[in-house]
């Protein structure tokens, strides 16, 4: 791995095998900055059933198939050989896992606007001012 300070000494050298570390460096900053949203996600601890829990996990699904990328990229900057069939593979697993995720994040939403929509409690919630299809609710007095 890269340090910061490595990343430094290279971009001030101008040469031609450091600015090579340069690129191949910042693709490791940002991939640790995407494994560091990916904790941040992990640590808010929404409940499965909870849209935003399935909204953090298509997010970090996501995250995981731009590291995966990143490294593909890296390698070839670096000259070493990237696997392309191993990289495709671990990307179309990251991008299925993300469909899946948003699909049951689309289901909670649909749950809950149904709730919304069948339980006059539900409507003086503050949710029910911001879900989609909220607009068709009608109004509840002293709101």
């Amino acid at each position: 791995m890269v340090t910061y300070f490595d990343l430094m000494a290279a971009a001030s050298s101008k040469r031609d095998s450091d600015m090579v570390a340069l690129r191949a460096g910042v693709l490791d900053l940002v991939s640790a900055q995407l494994s560091a949203e990916n904790l941040m996600l992990e640590q808010i601890g929404m409940a499965p059933g909870e849209p935003g829990y399935y909204f953090h996990a298509a997010q970090m699904a996501n995250n995981d198939g731009l590291k995966i990328w990143l490294g593909f990229l890296r390698d070839y900057i670096l000259g070493h050989p990237p696997d392309g069939k191993a990289t495709a593979a671990a990307m179309l697993q990251a991008a299925s896992a993300q469909r899946a995720a948003a699909e049951d994040m689309r289901t909670a939403m649909t749950r809950t606007v149904a709730t919304l929509l069948n339980d006059p409690a539900s409507r003086s919630t503050p949710l029910a001012d911001i879900a989609p299809g909220a607009g068709h609710l009608p109004p509840v007095s002293g709101r």
